[in-house]
């Protein structure tokens, strides 16, 4: 980006001075814009880049980086739920349905 800061953006550049002519004096209002205008203050302290915040593509960056960690985190406790489904399952396979536990197997139980 340029050291040239404008008060708009109008490409001022492409005009063509010399094909404008008139006949009469005409009453053309004209600004003057100073160093303290706020779109050249902005300018300056964006450097040009026109945004205060972060730009589009680090906000794409971050915004990835949150779905990733997230489907990480839903995958860990998935696989933890999964394991812990499968554990009390098996225990729960070993025992005979139609005898009652003994209750030293079931004292067991509770202290893990």
């Amino acid at each position: 980006m340029s050291a040239t800061y404008m008060s708009c953006y109008y490409p001022f550049s492409t005009v063509d001075t010399q094909s404008y002519s008139t006949d009469s004096i005409t009453n053309v209002p004209f600004q003057l814009r100073l160093n303290t205008d706020p779109f050249i203050v902005m300018q300056k302290i964006t450097k040009g880049d026109m945004n205060f915040g972060i730009t589009l593509g680090q906000q794409r960056a971050i915004a990835a980086a949150c779905i990733g960690i997230g489907c990480v985190m839903i995958a860990c406790i998935a696989l933890v739920s999964f394991i812990l489904f499968k554990v009390i399952k098996s225990f729960t396979d070993k025992g005979d349905a139609s005898q009652p536990m003994n209750s030293q197997y079931s004292l067991s139980l509770i202290h893990i």
